[in-house]
């Protein structure tokens, strides 16, 4: 039996099954080579979930860096952000 084989969850052993097994499952399925990973095969609502969780924490580590950075005295403040927009964008009082 191939890794590729060995690797693959009970499903039937056509492709339309393994792709059906897929999508039922939400789990991704891993293609090996002599028992290394290297491919991982997900459907396209969990890996569009996978990158909307990456983004929300990159969005987090953003805020978390930004408070820090304020914190450290190297941020403004919301009224000279407010300013520094005004001005920038020739925005009337």
């Amino acid at each position: 039996m191939s890794d590729f084989e060995a690797d693959l969850p009970p499903y039937p052993h056509s492709l339309v099954g393994r792709l059906q097994g897929l999508k039922a499952s939400g789990k991704p399925i891993t293609l090996s080579i002599s028992g290394l990973g290297e491919l991982s095969v997900r459907d396209g609502p969990s890996f569009e979930l996978l990158l909307d969780l990456v983004d929300r924490l990159d969005e987090i580590e953003a805020v978390r860096e930004g408070m820090k950075a304020f914190e450290e005295g190297k941020g403004i403040s919301l009224e000279e952000a407010k300013e520094a927009i005004r001005r920038n964008h020739e925005i009337p009082l």
